[in-house]
C-alpha cells in the first residue's frame, strides 16, 4: 500500500446513526437538495460523522439522500443495515440477506 493512503476515509469512532427527529427537518432538506432528490413521506435514519449529517435513509422506503461532496459509501451501507434490522424488529420478521444465514449464538444452559 502506498504511504499515506487509507483503506477507509471515515473515522468509525465518530459515526452516529440515529432516528431523525423534528429538529432534523432542515438537515434532511439540505441533504435532499444537495443530492437532487425529493424526500419521501417516511421516517429517516441520519448518519452523522463528527456531528455533521452526511447521509439519511428512509426506513420504510430505503431512499438514500447523501452529501455528494463527502465519501458516504460506507456510511450508506451502515444506514441500510441498521434500517433493515429496524424493519425486521418492528415487523417481527427475521433478518434478510447475509444476516439471515449468519451463525446464531448457542443458548445458555
Amino acid at each position: 500500500m502506498a504511504r499515506g493512503r487509507h483503506t477507509s476515509v471515515m473515522n468509525f469512532e465518530r459515526i452516529t446513526l440515529r432516528r431523525a427527529g423534528n429538529d432534523d427537518a432542515r438537515a434532511l432538506a439540505t441533504l435532499a437538495e444537495l443530492d437532487s432528490q425529493r424526500l419521501p413521506d417516511d421516517e429517516f435514519l441520519i448518519g452523522e460523522v463528527a456531528g455533521e449529517p452526511w447521509a439519511a435513509l428512509g426506513i420504510a422506503s430505503g431512499i438514500l439522500v447523501a452529501d455528494p461532496y463527502r465519501p458516504t459509501v460506507e456510511l450508506a451501507g451502515l444506514l441500510r443495515m441498521r434500517a433493515e434490522s429496524m424493519r425486521g424488529a418492528e415487523g417481527g420478521q427475521q433478518p434478510h440477506g447475509r444476516w439471515r444465514d449468519a451463525p446464531r449464538p448457542l443458548p445458555c444452559e
